[in-house]
């Protein structure tokens, strides 16, 4: 919270982006940015380096999703909520853009199974 108990209002972003991360067939962690995401106004691929400014994460199988604020150290880092990971078990939602460890602009997701449905809809600015 700033120095005057104030907060600041949440920006959703100038871009809205979707991602199915359905063509990742892998269990281990694996790095996103905003250059994987498709603008739902233009259909065309993000630019790379924008902040992450809302984030609503999906997993439409079922089965756990696991989600970072940072990049993988390696594919095999833990997954416990004590390591500072997010368990996502049908839908998470957050507005990051106001973080006091600095913006979000790379994420990590690792999913259950390589064959789950996992779908991001993700709002960015610059």
């Amino acid at each position: 919270m700033p120095k005057y108990r104030t907060t600041p209002p949440a920006s959703e972003g100038r871009y809205r982006a979707t991602l199915d991360v359905g063509f990742v067939t892998t269990t281990d962690w694996f790095d996103i940015g905003s250059e994987n995401f498709v603008s739902v106004c233009s259909g065309q691929p993000l630019q790379e380096g924008l902040t992450f400014t809302s984030l609503t994460v999906i997993s439409a199988s079922g089965n756990p999703v696991y989600l970072k604020y940072r990049p993988r150290d390696g594919a095999n880092d833990p997954t416990d909520f004590n390591s500072g990971v997010i368990t996502v078990w049908v839908s998470y939602s957050d507005n990051p853009v106001n973080l006091y460890d600095g913006s979000l602009k790379l994420i990590s997701l690792k999913k259950t199974d390589a064959l789950d449905s996992v779908i991001i809809l993700a709002g960015f600015d610059i």
